[in-house]
């Protein structure tokens, strides 16, 4: 007869608990990571799969690189335009804001 803990995970699982006298070995699924998550840690034969959510830019930053399966969108700090500045463009979700000097008239 077959032992209790002879049961393997397959590929795609982990092992939540091992096989014991009583109980054989627990396997479980890989968690899959969601569209708007990218994974934070890769699962290993005795631990699952780990995901994060990205991270969302705010109104005063930009997306500087793209999220993708296993790294986080980067965002950084939109440009404040300074005295004797004026805004060019407000950028966009992936474009900074461009300032340009004020042209001081002749008089």
């Amino acid at each position: 007869s077959p032992c209790l803990g002879a049961v393997n995970c397959t590929a795609g699982q982990y092992e939540v608990s091992p096989a014991s006298l009583v109980t054989g070995r627990v396997c479980a699924n890989f968690t899959e990571c969601g569209p708007l998550q990218f994974e934070v840690s890769a699962g290993t034969a005795f631990s699952d799969r780990i995901c994060a959510n990205f991270t969302e830019c705010t109104s005063e930053q930009y997306e500087t690189r793209a999220g993708n399966d296993t790294a986080d969108r980067v965002c950084a700090n939109r440009t404040v335009c300074n005295d004797g500045e004026y805004e060019v463009s407000a950028g966009s979700d992936t474009v900074d804001r461009t300032c340009a000097n004020f042209t001081e008239c002749g008089s």
